[in-house]
């Protein structure tokens, strides 16, 4: 039974950060292959990339402060997603 929440809960995790992106990024289909290889390995940073390049008018060190804040957030994120598999771990 843990092993079966363990299993669900990454799962879940996998979708929210790579396939829910990936969905995303097949949903804009602006023909752009740029990028082709970080869209398919990291769907979530190229969506938040696109993002920054349009909310700050394709500002090149505003999308590079954008990219060190996401790093920073991505680790902290792990680290939350990870304290109910200890929880479950320890039941």
């Amino acid at each position: 039974m843990k092993t079966q929440l363990l299993d669900y809960w990454l799962y879940l995790y996998l979708g929210c950060i790579y396939l829910v992106p990936l969905f995303a990024i097949m949903k804009l289909n602006n023909g752009d292959t740029r990028f082709m290889l970080r869209k398919l390995l990291f769907p979530l940073e190229y969506l938040i990339q696109v993002k920054a390049e349009q909310a700050f008018n394709n500002s090149s060190s505003a999308t590079r402060l954008i990219h060190i804040i996401v790093w920073c957030v991505s680790i902290l994120g792990l680290v939350g997603a990870s304290i109910p598999l200890v929880a479950l771990m320890s039941l």
